[in-house]
Formats: structure tokens, C-alpha cells, sequence
């Protein structure tokens, strides 16, 4: 992917990423492989996202973690649309649900989280490189928010969102770890 900047390599992707087959399939093998991780199994608390246009569906995921008794915490985008604010995810019912900012879903009511109560996170992405650099919407949210935190970062997607290289700076950071539905990548390891 040298000499394609961000911003084409996202509209590529994101044309590339709705087009793959058996996303919903895709995804619940990918949540079941994030729930038999032992680093899942031994987080009380996990911070995770609300899936939004083709991401990885973290549906299954949630419904069972909150069954299991795991505490979740979701992001919001802030009201000033500038930064991750975190609330608890008490409910999965459609009816405590809501579209927020960038449609984005949120809970309707919002608990929100104060420090980093977390023991794991878990990260959406648009593309990603055997390197555990992600490539995001440009907004910056994440790049923000895995820069100031100090827990374990998992990406999911499909397989078919990886590329050679994910062009990145000084700042970015890479994932500890990558899920796909065919693999699973210890970046911490290598």
C-alpha cells in the first residue's frame, strides 16, 4: 500500500469491507473465538464498541458477556463530537438503544465511566497490518483513547480487511492483538 494516503486507502476499504461475504456468519465466529480468549476470561470488566455500517457485529459478543456477568462499558462520542466518553452498558434490549453522534449507537440512558475501570478493550477497525497498526475512520477517536489507555487492546475484522501496511507515525499504536474468523494474532508476542 506504499504511496496510497489515508484517505483513499479508507475509501477503498470501506467499499471493500460492505462488499465481503457472510459478514453476520463472519462475526460470530470471530465473537465466539474473542469469548474463548483467556484474556477475555479473566477481565470482570470489558470496554467494548456498538458495531455501526460493516464493522465486525460485537452483537453476539455483548449479549453473551453481559449474560456471563461481565460489567461493559461502551464509547460515546462526546456531544462535542471531539472526543470517546464512556458509559456503561447495563441492557442490550433494542429499546434502551439510540443512534448518537456519527450514528453511532449508544445506550439511551448514559452511565457514564470515570477512569480506567477496564480490563480489556476491544477495538473496531477498517483495516489493519500483521504489525497490529489499525487504520480508523480519521476521526482520531481511537488514536486518542489508545493512547491514553494502558489496558490490553484486541482489534476484530475479517480477514479480508488485512493489507500489507497500514501507513502510520510516531503516535499510532499498535494492537496487542488481532481477531479475524480465521486467526488469531499476538502482536505482544512477535
Amino acid at each position: 500500500m506504499q504511496g496510497i494516503n489515508k484517505k483513499t486507502l479508507r475509501q477503498k476499504l470501506q467499499k471493500q469491507r460492505a462488499a465481503l461475504a457472510d459478514r453476520p456468519l463472519k462475526s460470530e465466529v470471530i465473537c465466539q473465538t474473542l469469548l474463548n480468549l483467556p484474556l477475555y476470561q479473566a477481565a470482570k470488566v470489558i470496554h467494548c464498541y456498538l458495531p455501526m455500517r460493516s464493522e465486525v457485529d460485537t452483537r453476539p459478543f455483548l449479549t453473551s458477556a453481559l449474560a456471563q456477568g461481565k460489567k461493559i462499558v461502551v464509547p460515546i462520542v462526546s456531544d462535542e463530537g471531539n472526543e470517546l466518553i464512556h458509559s456503561w452498558l447495563n441492557t442490550f434490549k433494542v429499546e434502551d438503544l439510540q443512534i448518537g453522534l456519527l450514528k453511532t449507537l449508544q445506550p439511551r440512558n448514559l452511565y457514564p465511566v470515570l477512569g480506567e475501570v477496564w480490563e480489556l478493550v476491544i477495538v473496531p477497525l477498517l483495516a489493519f497490518d500483521r504489525q497490529g497498526y489499525r487504520l480508523g475512520y480519521g476521526k482520531g477517536f481511537y488514536d486518542r483513547f489508545l493512547a491514553k489507555t494502558s489496558k490490553p487492546t484486541v482489534g476484530v475484522a475479517f480477514a479480508g480487511q488485512e493489507v500489507l501496511n497500514i501507513p502510520h507515525e510516531a503516535h499510532d499504536i499498535p494492537l496487542n492483538w488481532l481477531i479475524t474468523e480465521r486467526e488469531i494474532l499476538n502482536i505482544t508476542e512477535r
